[in-house]
């Protein structure tokens, strides 16, 4: 199962900053000291270039300080590799399964998921 998109929780910048990787909080909350001007949050879709893996993580896009950026970057959970490409939930169903390498994933349904 992958999530992707928004949730109702993540309607402020605390609160999405909270969805990150324990590591990836402290670093923002390192780097951001003043004023975040904009920001894009989201999870997203991945598929690992590497190994085939399908997973979701939590995208965030941040404009801080004096116009300054942060972008959050990913690791492949299964082999570690940087080699992510995020991908569309209407491409999903075409990519080939990672466990058994053929076409069979399909959509069981879309919900609220927060």
């Amino acid at each position: 199962m992958v999530m992707s998109g928004i949730g109702m929780s993540h309607y402020s910048f605390e609160n999405c900053l909270e969805s990150c990787v324990p590591a990836v909080r402290k670093k923002i909350r390192k780097i951001v000291k003043h004023k975040v001007h904009d920001y894009t949050f989201e999870f997203r879709c991945y598929s690992c270039q590497s190994c085939g893996e399908i997973m979701d993580k939590p995208y965030l896009y941040i404009q801080y300080d004096d116009d300054q950026t942060y972008e959050t970057r990913f690791r492949c959970t299964k082999c570690r590799s940087r080699r992510l490409l995020p991908i569309e939930e209407e491409v999903l169903s075409a990519l080939p399964c990672p466990s058994c390498k053929e076409i069979t994933l399909t959509e069981v349904g879309m919900m609220l998921w927060d």
